[in-house]
């Protein structure tokens, strides 16, 4: 199951779902929460985790900025990077 489906089974119940999108990028699919409007917050999880870390702090955010909350390659809902691009000075 790719990671797109992955997310359509438990869309209806992810936080901050609606403000899901998906980015396609060399060959990998990332899964990216965006809302409100302003200056640019880019909010970046640990190990393990997903922008559903963000859920509570995201909406007191919003009226101020526009937040940017990516789940990381091969966590959340985006997909694992290949091999070769996995590497510490993979480009």
């Amino acid at each position: 199951m790719t990671s797109v489906a992955h997310w359509q089974a438990v869309a209806d119940v992810w936080p901050l779902a609606e403000t899901s999108r998906f980015i396609s990028l060399d060959g990998a699919d990332y899964h990216v929460q965006v809302s409100g409007t302003g200056p640019d917050v880019l909010l970046l999880h640990g190990a393990g985790a997903s922008s559903h870390s963000f859920a509570g702090i995201t909406p007191l955010l919003t009226p101020h900025f526009r937040v940017i909350a990516p789940d990381l390659p091969g966590q959340g809902f985006s997909s694992l990077l290949p091999p070769e691009r996995s590497r510490p000075g993979a480009v």
